[in-house]
């Protein structure tokens, strides 16, 4: 077999000259098949090619497909299971349309933004939560984690209490206690005064690790 790039020596100069073979579509790498598959979803997507159903916010509606939608969420997909004729909306008022956006973004594509505020995160767990998208909670949890600081710990932990999310309860916790400039900050004389249990819960837990 030849290999991709062929040199050739030229007579009158005395250079080699390298000539890069094309690559053919069966030496694609799996990478870049899976690069085409993402930018056909998100056309998709984007484009409601051959949509079937309607996602309806308050203020905007999202074109949509069933069986997407029924393969990423169980929610959904119990819910297009039960009915007998097409759905043509379904109606989520609760949610704000950038929400909806990005979840429906990471349903086709799996994507998820790495530049959000880590407050939108806050919703788009909410969102995963309650329509069953395992992928987009963990990817919501995973970058609270990555994001967290001083000036978000006490919110953080109150999320994390909230939604029963022990791991990054803990993690939090062990995050404040490392940086005790946080037990000095007006973020945790609120946590304090609104939720004084799980404040001495986060200073229990420093005393029985050490």
């Amino acid at each position: 077999m030849a290999d991709r790039n062929t040199v050739i020596k030229s007579t009158d100069t005395q250079r080699l000259v390298i000539l890069q073979r094309p690559v053919c579509e069966a030496e694609k790498t799996e990478s870049s098949v899976m690069c085409d598959l993402n930018a056909d979803l998100q056309a998709l997507y984007s484009e409601g090619i051959l949509s079937d159903t309607e996602i309806r916010t308050a203020t905007k509606t999202f074109p949509a497909h069933t069986q997407i939608l029924g393969a990423r969420s169980l929610v959904f997909r119990n819910m297009f299971s039960k009915e007998e004729g097409a759905v043509e909306y379904v109606d989520i008022p609760d949610l704000d349309d950038d929400t909806v956006r990005l979840m429906l973004l990471h349903m086709y594509t799996d994507a998820f933004e790495k530049d959000l505020p880590y407050k939108k995160a806050f919703e788009l767990y909410q969102a995963a939560r309650k329509h069953g998208i395992t992928s987009l909670k963990l990817k919501c949890l995973s970058f609270l984690l990555n994001h967290l600081s001083a000036s978000n710990a006490c919110e953080i932990l109150v999320f994390a209490d909230e939604h029963k999310e022990e791991c990054l309860k803990r993690t939090v916790q062990g995050y404040i206690l490392k940086n005790q400039e946080i037990l000095l900050s007006n973020e945790w004389k609120h946590l304090m005064a609104s939720d004084l249990q799980l404040a001495a819960e986060t200073m229990y837990s420093n005393w029985r690790r050490s």
